[in-house]
């Protein structure tokens, strides 16, 4: 775990044919890139007997790729800031979507951030989405410049809307990032 490493998003090509697949056709490369779904205990006990040791779901569901399910804000801490610095920032966005009559559900990313994940419609786009995340990261700039100890322009929840990018991933509640000192997700 602590040596070379790699991604890989195409299933491979001795998986066997009863697990489910979906290929997204609009990935920029040739045949598009086919995924493996996660759908059934035994397909999750075949990726970890494969050593899938991170599994990243996509934020929207196979049968309409184009809408998302949920947004993510990321909240990524700057160089120097602390955890409760995140914790402040978190608080803040919290604030920001009560009072629009939102629900957001905070998740330890395994590093030194927190996302926090909104379910959404599947009627807006990735585009949609995104904008929505970055005007609940300019909300809540405006009202809190200096969260987590940062400058104005340094909040981090100013900039943390690419994970509503299309095609992004998620990370899994409870996933492990194996790096030492790192700890574990929590959602």
């Amino acid at each position: 775990i602590g040596g070379a490493f790699f991604y890989q998003k195409d299933k491979p090509e001795f998986t066997p044919r009863w697990i489910q697949t979906w290929v997204d056709r609009s990935a920029e490369r040739e045949g598009g890139i086919d995924y493996i779904l996660g759908n059934d205990l035994a397909t999750l006990v075949w990726l970890a007997n494969y050593t899938a040791i991170e599994i990243h779901p996509w934020l929207a569901r196979v049968d309409d790729p184009e809408h998302p399910d949920i947004a993510i804000i990321d909240l990524d801490p700057s160089k120097g800031a602390t955890w409760d610095d995140v914790k402040e920032t978190a608080h803040v966005v919290k604030g920001v979507l009560d009072d629009l009559g939102i629900r957001g559900y905070p998740k330890t990313t395994g590093s030194r951030g927190i996302h926090v994940y909104v379910p959404i419609a599947r009627r807006y786009t990735f585009e949609e989405s995104r904008g929505f995340v970055f005007d609940v990261g300019k909300a809540a700039r405006e009202r809190a410049p200096t969260a987590g100890g940062r400058r104005p322009r340094r909040h981090p929840a100013a900039g943390g809307h690419g994970r509503a990018a299309r095609a992004p991933r998620g990370d899994r509640p409870a996933r492990h990032r194996f790096r030492p000192g790192r700890p574990a997700r929590a959602g």
